[in-house]
């Protein structure tokens, strides 16, 4: 009888181990993406700015085990040349969503939000995630809510990801709760009570 309750003390043990390893390693994950994001705010040029941006949220979405493909160029069939370029696909919940990341000093308008969509579109059963740094412009939105009646499109802010990082909130709580919102209430862009 002593040696079965040794036997689960020391499973119990094990497991409490194992919980506070899992949680150290998703708190250092966390932290690593907080530097990764706040060093972006430093870059002056926009572009390369822009392009740091794609290596941290892909980092973002593998940190909470979301399958992704990283930014990739379409060329076309006759020699066009590169036809489309994808920030990221990844899939959530077995639906695949194409990811189109801007960092502009205006809030994104109706052609930038456009342009994603029409990507989308050309997929057929894909669904559109667009983060932006500057936000949308009212138009904007309102587009991406004319297009929920052929796909789904979800709006994000990057301000909302950088203020989870800082709660230690979980992303893909708020990625379902967006999704449900776009899909359910045709809200391309809602924001949750901080």
């Amino acid at each position: 009888m002593q040696i079965e309750e040794q036997r689960q003390r020391t499973e119990r043990l094990n497991e409490r181990k194992a919980t506070i390893e899992k949680e150290t390693k998703r708190l250092a994950e966390l932290e690593s993406l907080k530097k990764q994001f706040f060093a972006l705010f430093s870059e002056s040029n926009p572009s390369r700015r822009g392009k740091l941006l794609e290596p941290v949220l892909n980092n973002l979405f593998q940190s909470h085990n979301i399958l992704i493909k990283e930014a990739f160029s379409v060329s076309g069939n006759n020699a066009e040349g590169i036809v489309e370029q994808i920030d990221g696909v990844i899939k959530f919940e077995g639906q695949y969503y194409l990811v189109e990341m801007k960092w502009k000093k205006e809030p994104l308008g109706v052609p930038e939000v456009s342009e994603h969509m029409v990507r989308v579109y050309h997929r057929g059963q894909s669904r559109g995630l667009f983060i932006s740094a500057s936000g949308y412009t009212d138009p904007a939105v309102s587009t991406c809510r004319d297009g929920l009646k052929k796909s789904v499109f979800v709006l994000f802010d990057l301000q909302e990801i950088v203020m989870l990082l800082e709660r230690g909130d979980c992303f893909i709580d708020l990625l379902r709760k967006k999704i449900d919102a776009a899909f359910t209430h045709k809200n391309p862009f809602y924001q949750p009570p901080i």
